[in-house]
């Protein structure tokens, strides 16, 4: 009987750690899906930000006004810009780490302290 309840004390604590294993990779796979879609943004608005700049020096070798032809550009890379953060955020959801209210940067969840700027969490 003793031996019973030991092998079923030992399955169910395989059961347990293959869930909490499962569900790690599942929110390290969701974590990945982010992060790529964060680089595809980052790399849209270094694409905007090559565009503005060619514009501008094509535009400045021309000796014309350069400031309203490129407001266009800048808002594309503000709306991508703020894409980014909310997936950023949603990103931390998988992850365990949070934002510092103070900096913004990535700390651990559950420190008290904020590595970068050093205000308490």
């Amino acid at each position: 009987m003793a031996f019973k309840n030991k092998f079923s004390q030992i399955k169910d604590n395989i059961q347990k750690e293959g869930y909490n294993l499962k569900e790690k990779s599942e929110n390290m796979y969701e974590a990945s899906k982010i992060s790529f879609k964060i680089k595809s943004l980052q790399e849209e608005i270094d694409y905007y930000y090559k565009r503005i700049g060619r514009k501008v020096y094509k535009k400045y070798n021309k000796g014309k006004n350069v400031e309203e032809d490129y407001k266009k550009h800048c808002k594309s890379i503000e709306k991508i810009k703020k894409e980014v953060k909310v997936l950023e955020e949603k990103k931390l959801k998988y992850s365990d780490k949070k934002l510092c209210k103070y900096c913004g940067e990535e700390i651990y969840l559950y420190s008290d302290f904020c590595n970068h700027c050093g205000k308490e969490q």
